[in-house]
């Protein structure tokens, strides 16, 4: 079975469960709290979720790949699970020393205990990072998709009921702080990992062992974070929290389609592409095929962002938050392209090329801060148009010539084929929108679905058909046990 066949077949398992518990998160979530919970409430989490954003990503740097990348076995996996653990409670600690300069920060003391409950997340989600990537390992995906399903609805549940009684913000904190201990009696009922807390001498070897993967993607993490949350805190601290709710729920869109790639797709894409790897096969072309696939997906995710705005806020979360209408046509001009960019990051775990990923995104962030540093000067609004120009115009282009070209020997036409349509019809919906040209923006919309069916119809038509397939089977197996 060739790697697209196997990547969607894995995939059409796992990202059905996912888009279900996304349906529970995103929307029933968002519908009922928006009633009685409102943006100020919700900015008052962003404000915590800045700091704690940053420190989470030192929680999971490259840990995971380790385990999927590596063909050591179960002592291995218990050591780097120890690891992991020391690392959770070294993050939980961190910060818990930053909920007082918090509040400095925004001059709010009320933000200290809120800081304090959620530094417990690291500790808690430590102890899946180690049995998840052992289930993606043996691509057990629907087992996955299964449990982070039941989970989002125990922790939604615990949202609502919260929020209902009265309980605020918290609402918000406690259900998340407790989902991955549901998740882990979940995962320990398949896997029955164990629990492991090794001393000084095993944690030493195993930081040996995953050395390279921990300092490359620690130091990709803390430096790719500035560019992906300095908006956030610009709008945070020059805009107030009331603004900083309306772009952060705008910005949610964007997150639940790079979540798409990372939590739904990319586990079952990295495997496969190393699947493939192993077999000799040619992963570039395939690669391309695949990030042509996700975008057809992610175009139908951006399209009512940038069309119909005002009429999706007004339905889900009724006119208080009708201020998240201006953000979000941005958000979904820049779907497509950032998702794609974040999948590719396999190539370099693939090649172990961590240290030129590294190397790469410095220049990047300083782009990107850039843009925004430059919109802060005008208002929250205009954060956002710069970080989705600078992104499009400058990141972009630079992140394909020095990495596609240079590194991973992508040849012109492979780029400018897949890629320059892409960035040029990005960049008008951009402008377009700015100026509010909309019948210019549904034209470069309909312009951007049309070159992808023509780049990826073949195998786009495939998948349909192999989704099919499997409905009809599930609707005999069905048929057949009502006899």
């Amino acid at each position: 079975m060739g790697i697209k066949k196997t990547f969607f077949k894995n995939a059409a398992v796992f990202s059905g469960y996912s888009y279900i518990s996304w349906f529970f998160d995103t929307m029933v979530s968002t519908i009922v709290l928006s009633r009685f919970l409102g943006p100020k409430e919700y900015g008052f989490v962003a404000l915590i979720t800045i700091f704690s954003g940053f420190i989470v990503l030192f929680a999971n740097t490259g840990l995971s790949y380790a385990i999927i990348r590596s063909d050591y076995g179960p002592k291995y996996q218990r050591i780097v699970f120890s690891l992991t653990a020391w690392i959770g409670l070294a993050l939980a600690l961190a910060m818990c020393l930053l909920a007082y300069p918090i509040t400095l920060i925004y001059s709010n003391a009320a933000l200290f205990l809120p800081t304090i409950v959620i530094s417990i997340q690291f500790v808690t989600n430590s102890f899946n990072i180690v049995p998840l990537a052992i289930l993606e390992k043996r691509l057990d995906f629907k087992y996955i998709g299964l449990i982070n399903l039941i989970s989002t609805i125990l922790t939604i549940s615990l949202m609502i009921l919260m929020a209902v009684l009265g309980f605020s913000y918290w609402s918000l904190i406690i259900p998340l702080v407790i989902k991955p201990l549901f998740l882990h009696i979940l995962i320990e009922r398949k896997v029955k990992f164990g629990f492991y807390l090794y001393g000084w001498k095993l944690t030493k070897l195993a930081l040996k062992m995953v050395r390279s993967l921990l300092e490359n993607f620690s130091i990709f993490n803390f430096i790719n974070y500035f560019a992906r949350n300095a908006d956030n805190f610009a709008v945070g601290k020059f805009y107030g929290a009331y603004d900083l709710g309306l772009y952060d729920r705008a910005y949610k869109f964007l997150y639940m389609a790079r979540r798409l790639v990372n939590a739904t797709l990319g586990p079952v894409l990295l495997p496969s592409l190393i699947d493939a790897k192993k077999k000799g096969e040619d992963i570039k072309s395939h690669f391309l095929d695949i990030l042509g696939m996700l975008n057809f997906i992610n175009i139908f995710i951006a399209l009512p962002l940038v069309l119909f705005a005002e009429p999706i806020v007004l339905i889900l979360w009724g006119k208080d938050w009708i201020g998240v209408a201006d953000f979000m046509p941005y958000v979904g001009a820049i779907i497509p392209m950032q998702t794609l960019e974040i999948a590719v990051m396999d190539l370099y775990v693939i090649e172990k090329k961590e240290r030129a990923l590294v190397t790469l995104v410095i220049p990047l962030t300083m782009i990107m801060i850039l843009g925004i540093a430059v919109g802060a000067f005008f208002s929250a609004l205009h954060i956002l148009r710069f970080y989705s120009l600078f992104f499009i115009i400058l990141e972009t282009p630079l992140h394909l010539y020095f990495g596609h070209y240079k590194l991973f020997k992508f040849t012109p036409g492979q780029i400018f084929k897949f890629w320059g349509p892409k960035v040029v019809l990005t960049a008008g919906m951009i402008f377009s929108i700015w100026f509010g040209n909309k019948i210019i923006t549904a034209s470069l919309l309909f312009i951007f679905l049309l070159d992808t069916l023509y780049s990826h119809g073949k195998d786009i038509k495939k998948i349909v058909v192999l989704v099919k397939s499997k409905l009809l089977k599930r609707g005999e197996f069905s048929a057949i046990q009502k006899k």
